[in-house]
C-alpha cells in the first residue's frame, strides 16, 4: 500500500488509487509531435469526406481527372493541404524557437488556414437524377456527385460530360 497526503491527512492508497491519484496530480504532457501530426491528418481527411472522398489523398489523386468538378475539387485540396502543412511547420518552429507558447491539439486545428472550394463544386439539391435507362438507377450518391453545379446547363462542359458518361434515351410518346 501507497501513502499520500490527501487534504492534510495522509491516507493508505491502494495500488489503482495510488495511480489514479499520481495522474490527477501530475499535469497534462504537452502535445508532441505525433499528437499534432494525427490531428491535423484528421481535418485534412474530415475536410475531403465533405464531398465523399475517403480521405485526402484520395481526393487530390483526382487532379487530372476528365470529370472538371473532380479535378477541381483535387486540385483546391491540393493546394490547401500544401497551406495547412506549410503553416504547420512555420508555426511549430516558432514554438521551438521560444516565439509562441506551445498551442494545444485544438488550438492549433483552429488556426488552420480554411479551405475555399471552388465555385464549381458547390452542391446542388441532392436530388436524384433521371436515371439513364428505365430499370437502371445510378443512387443518390452518385447522382449528388454528378449534379455538383450543373449551372451550366445540359449542354454546358459538366453536363455535357454527364450525357456522355450516362445517355438518356428519350422515352417514347
Amino acid at each position: 500500500m501507497a501513502k499520500a497526503l490527501v487534504d492534510g491527512v495522509l491516507v493508505d492508497l491502494s495500488a489503482a488509487d495510488s495511480d489514479a491519484f499520481r495522474a490527477s496530480v501530475r499535469p497534462p504532457l504537452p502535445p508532441t509531435i505525433d499528437d499534432y501530426s494525427r490531428a491535423i491528418q484528421a481535418h485534412l481527411d474530415e475536410t475531403a469526406k465533405l464531398r465523399r472522398y475517403d480521405s485526402i489523398h484520395t481526393a487530390v489523386g483526382y487532379r487530372d481527372d476528365p470529370n472538371p468538378v473532380f479535378a477541381a475539387e483535387a486540385q483546391a485540396l491540393f493546394v490547401w493541404r500544401s497551406a495547412v502543412w506549410t503553416y504547420v511547420t512555420v508555426e511549430l518552429a516558432k514554438v521551438e524557437g521560444g516565439m509562441r507558447p506551445q498551442p494545444s491539439v485544438a488550438e492549433i486545428v483552429a488556426e488552420l488556414p480554411a479551405m475555399v472550394w471552388p465555385a464549381s463544386s458547390r452542391l446542388l439539391p441532392t436530388e436524384p437524377i433521371r436515371p439513364p435507362r428505365a430499370g437502371f438507377s445510378i443512387g443518390p450518391w452518385v447522382s449528388s456527385r454528378l449534379t455538383t453545379n450543373v449551372s451550366d446547363g445540359p449542354e454546358g462542359e459538366v453536363g455535357s460530360l454527364i450525357s456522355r458518361v450516362f445517355p438518356v434515351e428519350e422515352a417514347g410518346p
